[in-house]
């Protein structure tokens, strides 16, 4: 059964693609630890997670299913990772960083990239809930709003310096894009 996109937001992926992206993590996992890519500084464990790294292309695989946009434009293959910011494009004009959580309600920018905020190529933030096969397209904001709303952890729940904001504080998709 192909992926299928559902107006409220659900992206249900297919088994094949499901399998690209376990692939994916595989090949990303592997590429940090021969040396192919940059190891980001403090995120050694989340480049020898397989399982982080193929829900993270599965998140923006439904993503961009939602926005219409074809899976085979996204990296596939850690070329862009190291740099620009942005998972995916749309209208030319939207430059999306991808954050995915199986569970939660929150966008999270991690505590370990804030000195680089203001110098990732990205416009725009979305907040993708879920895990295979299903997930949602929770919600987007800017980058300047997410940077104006957001709360700053005091260690209670996340890493203490970590930035996040509620998914009731983020724009429906259909919302903003609806022209």
């Amino acid at each position: 059964m192909p992926s299928k996109v559902h107006p409220n937001g659900w992206v249900t992926l297919d088994q094949e693609l499901i399998e690209r992206c376990l692939l994916f993590g595989q090949q990303m996992v592997a590429g940090y630890a021969a040396g192919r890519m940059l190891c980001r500084k403090v995120f050694a464990e989340a480049d020898r997670d397989v399982q982080l790294q193929a829900l993270a292309k599965m998140a923006e695989c439904a993503c961009a299913l939602y926005l219409w946009l074809s899976v085979d434009d996204l990296d596939w293959f850690g070329e862009r990772k190291n740099g620009d910011g942005h998972d995916l494009v749309f209208r030319n004009r939207y430059l999306f960083d991808i954050k995915h959580t199986e569970h939660g309600r929150r966008l999270i920018w991690p505590v370990t990239k804030n000195d680089d905020y203001w110098r990732k190529d990205f416009n725009c933030l979305a907040l993708v809930i879920g895990s295979p096969p299903k997930f949602e397209v929770a919600g987007v904001i800017s980058k300047e709003r997410f940077f104006r709303q957001k709360e700053i952890s005091d260690g209670s729940f996340l890493a203490p310096g970590t930035w996040w904001l509620d998914r009731r504080f983020l724009s429906k998709p259909y919302e903003v894009f609806r022209e």
